[in-house]
C-alpha cells in the first residue's frame, strides 16, 4: 500500500502547459462540469496521479486497465488481464494538495485542511451521540470527520446516508473484516486512510513536475 501526496506549487497556466506536453491522457469519465478552472485542473492531475500510482505500485500501464464507475460514483479499476491481482484506489483533494492511495484490498482516503475558524461545536451536533461526547477539540473533530469520509469511500457509499449513520467511536467491518485507520498531519492538513490489509506502508511525495515528466 502506498500513499501518494502531491502539492501544487506552480501557477495554473504552467501546469496546463506541462499537462499538454506530457505523455499522460485522461482516463476517468468526466461526470462533472467544473465551475472553476482550478477545480478542473486539480481533478485532471488527480486522474494522472492515480495512473502514476498504479504503475508505480503494480507495474500496470494505463492502457492495461479502465475505470468502472458505480451508480454512486465509486471508481473501480478493471484490469484487461483478468488474472491480475485486484487493484483498489482512492483519491481526495484539498487545495493545494491531492492525495491518492493504491492497495490490493479495498481502501479509502480523505484529506481536509484544519481550519481554525471552523465552528466545530455546532457541526458536531450532526454526529452521533457517542462522537459528540468524544469530540473535545478541533483535531478531535477532524479525526472523526476524516474517518467518516475515508470509511464511506472504502465501502463505496460516501456520506449520502448522513453524518450520524456510522459511529466512528465503534468498530466497523467490511467484507467480514474490521477496518483500520492511519492518520497523517502536515502543513495544517489531516489525511486519513481507511484500509483492510496488512500490506507494508509506503509514503511518496510527488511534485507536479515529477508526475508530468515521468
Amino acid at each position: 500500500m502506498t500513499v501518494f501526496v502531491m502539492q501544487l506549487q506552480s501557477n495554473l497556466k504552467s501546469i496546463e502547459e506541462l499537462i499538454s506536453q506530457s505523455r499522460w491522457s485522461y482516463k476517468k469519465p468526466r461526470t462533472v462540469n467544473y465551475r472553476y478552472n482550478q477545480d478542473k485542473l486539480m481533478h485532471r492531475l488527480g486522474d494522472i496521479l492515480v495512473q502514476y500510482g498504479i504503475q508505480h505500485d503494480t507495474g500496470l500501464l494505463p492502457h492495461e486497465w479502465h475505470y468502472h464507475i458505480s451508480p454512486r460514483g465509486k471508481a473501480d479499476i478493471v484490469q484487461h488481464n483478468r488474472d491480475g491481482q485486484p487493484i483498489y484506489v482512492s483519491l481526495s483533494y484539498s487545495y493545494p494538495y491531492i492525495v491518492c492511495v493504491v492497495d490490493k484490498e479495498p481502501v479509502g482516503i480523505d484529506i481536509e485542511k484544519i481550519s481554525q475558524r471552523l465552528d466545530w461545536r455546532t457541526l458536531v451536533t450532526c454526529f452521533s451521540t457517542n462522537e459528540a461526547h468524544q469530540i473535545c477539540s478541533l483535531n478531535d473533530f477532524y479525526q472523526i470527520w476524516t474517518q467518516k469520509e475515508s470509511f464511506t469511500k472504502l465501502i463505496g457509499e460516501g456520506l449520502i446516508k448522513g453524518l450520524d449513520i456510522y459511529d466512528m467511536t465503534q468498530s466497523h467491518f467490511y467484507q467480514s473484516r474490521e477496518v483500520k485507520f492511519k492518520q497523517f498531519i502536515f502543513d495544517q492538513f489531516m489525511v486519513q486512510v481507511c484500509f483492510l490489509g496488512q500490506a507494508p506502508w509506503g509514503y511518496k511525495k510527488v511534485s507536479v513536475f515529477q508526475l508530468l515528466s515521468s
